[in-house]
């Protein structure tokens, strides 16, 4: 029986990834992947269908280039927690949300990130701000990954 998840050599290429704020989920996105993105000051996102089975990545950092403290911002971990959720995704995934606070610095950065790295397609609400230290180490880190998994081939 075929798997109905993605194979770690599968592409990415069909994924639409669309950045939003906590408070702008609405219910045509009821059964969206979602990558939600708190601090530790923060109450996070209301999502709408999160009791139903939905697939959720909850992280937890501070933007880089407005927080002195790096080690409350994105990790290494991070890195292999976002690329080990978009391969477990079901084949039939057509749009991956990912939010934060206002959706304006660390889900910009990722969605652009993702992007980059996967050929994914970005939709935006509203423009973004790169966060640099998310945006390098996050694609140094994915970089990394992505050369260990061919090597392992």
């Amino acid at each position: 029986m075929p798997s109905n998840r993605r194979s770690k050599e599968a592409s990415v290429k069909k994924i639409t990834v669309r950045n939003i704020g906590k408070n702008k989920f609405d219910n045509q996105s009821r059964s969206c992947p979602v990558i939600s993105i708190s601090d530790r000051y923060s109450s996070g996102a209301c999502i709408p269908g999160s009791k139903a089975g939905r697939n959720i990545l909850y992280l937890d950092f501070f933007p880089g280039d407005h927080f002195e403290n790096k080690e409350l911002c994105i990790t290494e971990e991070h890195a292999k927690q976002i690329r080990e959720f978009i391969l477990a995704l079901p084949d039939d995934t057509t749009e991956l949300l990912v939010n934060c606070g206002e959706g304006k610095i660390r889900s910009y950065t990722v969605c652009t990130v993702l992007h980059r790295m996967f050929d994914a397609i970005q939709m935006h609400d509203g423009v973004g701000q790169i966060d640099d230290y998310t945006y390098y180490n996050l694609r140094r880190w994915l970089g990394a990954l992505e050369e260990q998994a061919q090597e392992s081939v």
